[in-house]
């Protein structure tokens, strides 16, 4: 027999900061250098990850019915040490308003006995993630289903085996919506596929954690004074009636080397099937914005351009043109869509 670690389970072991386990100093270093960046970078406790698997050398084995068994908060310890300042420095370089026990408890709550043992109060508490409100207590303590059963709205002498609270308010619906936005969703307009859009002067890449629709969205890294970001061509078919407004939910990051002016977007549309060619759509200031959440950005589209989308061309295509401050950044583009 083999023993075998728990994917993206880490022992608690290792986030005490004065473990004498060899591995400690190695995980801690990882840790803030992977993890904090990816934890703190989500508004939603469905998307709480990390950005890769943790090591196997970091995994705890087993996965048991103790509180403090994956208790980060507890082993981390409310005192001065060297691995919460460096988690705090990494937060602060992020642009994260979280404390260190704020991401310790995002941590505790995708660890196993995290997820199914909610703690709300006490020390360890894994309830307060930095979101507007707290994780909810798990109705069922530790499990998310149970052998006892309830009736079926509507459906007079059927049960059904009950779930947790959690799955039925927060989880399930959230995998509902993912997989409707994967079924029914733009592929280009939703950020969701490699290859769709791309930059010449920004850096681009796929985020999972700030995003507003599917499960995507697409993160402009630290870019240059002005970065071009273009679309590739895609049809309306499904689409119609479409809107006379274009929309884009805009991510605005807390790094701002000037605070007093943060930038501006633009939009441009081009049909060429139709003899519309990078036609000039609308500019959006982005100095107004919250910091560290997204935000509407809408665009008003000229009738003669919303009349052409209603044809459903196959040769629509978007540019979207960025100017901020050097050093800013990154910034997260998600749910573009046309509305009314």
């Amino acid at each position: 027999m083999v023993p075998q670690h728990v994917d993206d389970n880490p022992s608690a072991l290792l986030f005490d900061p004065a473990s004498t386990d060899p591995r400690a100093a190695s995980f801690q270093s990882w840790f803030v250098d992977n993890a904090v960046a990816a934890l703190a970078s989500s508004g939603d406790i469905n998307r709480f990850d990390y950005p890769t698997l943790v090591p196997a050398s970091f995994g705890a084995g087993e996965a048991l019915l103790i509180t403090e068994q994956n208790n980060y908060r507890n082993a981390v310890g409310s005192g001065p040490s060297a691995f919460r300042t460096a988690i705090q420095q990494k937060l602060t370089a992020v642009g994260s308003p979280l404390s260190p026990d704020q991401l310790l408890a995002r941590a505790q709550s995708i660890s196993c006995s995290g997820c199914h043992l909610v703690k709300s109060e006490g020390s360890g508490a894994n309830s307060d993630v930095g979101l507007s409100s707290p994780i909810p207590d798990n109705t069922f303590l530790f499990t998310h289903t149970s052998e006892q059963t309830e009736g079926i709205p509507g459906e007079p002498g059927r049960t059904r085996f009950e779930i947790s609270n959690l799955l039925a308010e927060e989880f399930i619906p959230f995998r509902q919506q993912v997989m409707n936005d994967f079924l029914f969703g733009s592929p280009v307009l939703g950020f969701e596929r490699s290859g769709l859009w791309t930059s010449s002067q920004a850096p681009l890449s796929f985020a999972t954690g700030w995003v507003t629709e599917g499960i995507r969205s697409l993160r402009v890294g630290t870019p240059n004074a002005w970065s071009q970001i273009k679309s590739a061509p895609f049809s309306t078919a499904g689409m119609t009636p479409v809107g006379n407004t274009l929309r884009l939910d805009f991510f605005t990051s807390a790094i701002q080397p000037n605070p007093s002016w943060v930038g501006t977007l633009v939009a441009l549309i081009s049909i060429p099937s139709k003899g519309i060619h990078n036609q000039f759509v609308g500019s959006a200031g982005l100095t107004p914005l919250p910091r560290n959440a997204f935000s509407p950005v809408t665009f008003t589209l000229a009738a003669p351009t919303v009349a052409a989308l209603n044809t459903a061309p196959t040769d629509v295509s978007i540019t979207l043109e960025l100017s901020v401050n050097p050093g800013s950044g990154p910034y997260f583009l998600d749910n573009l869509r046309f509305t009314n």
